[in-house]
């Protein structure tokens, strides 16, 4: 008798521990068919960003623990050579999908700018264990729900309004 079910996917442990389980071949069938890796490294969140971070996870603890050492899910089909990546912890990210005019943007940006988290990056922004690369235009940080493993990262402007970004700025970064 083969019991097909496979149980729901809502942490990293479950994607763990439904990769060990053989289901009549299932699962030798899946790793012939795709390559499965996990990938991550550590990243530090500064002091002024922790609570942030934290209302962004719901206070979690076990969340919080995880956003310091996220873990990346990469599937490829081997036949077709398509890659995909999984982290659960993106989907707690904070934004909005809604599209708006220009005007509307830049009003928002102008009204952001006093409590801009990428103006204080220092401050509000995760770090890599490795540190930051600073320049007069630009600093690095760790995204702090990561696309994939094990460094990926952004770079931002010193420049509040990125609409205005022009080549001086992008050439220094």
């Amino acid at each position: 008798y083969c019991d097909l079910q496979i149980p729901k996917l809502k942490t990293m442990s479950d994607i763990v521990n439904i990769l060990q389980l053989d289901r009549c071949g299932v699962i030798e069938t899946v790793f012939d068919l795709y390559s499965i890796e996990v990938e991550g490294v550590p990243i530090k969140i500064p002091k002024t960003f922790e609570e942030k971070v934290s209302n962004w996870l719901g206070g979690d603890k076990d969340l919080i623990k995880q956003s310091r050492n996220q873990k990346v899910i990469q599937i490829t089909n081997r036949l077709s050579g398509e890659t995909t990546h999984y982290n659960p912890l993106r989907a707690k990210r904070p934004g909005s999908q809604a599209q708006q005019s220009r005007d509307f943007v830049d009003k928002i940006i102008e009204e952001s700018k006093a409590s801009c988290d990428l103006c204080k990056a220092e401050n509000f922004t995760a770090e890599e264990t490795w540190g930051r690369i600073r320049t007069p235009k630009c600093i690095t940080a760790a995204n702090m729900f990561k696309v994939s493993g094990p460094n990926n990262g952004l770079v931002i402007s010193r420049t509040h309004h990125l609409l205005e970004l022009g080549p001086e700025e992008l050439k220094a970064c």
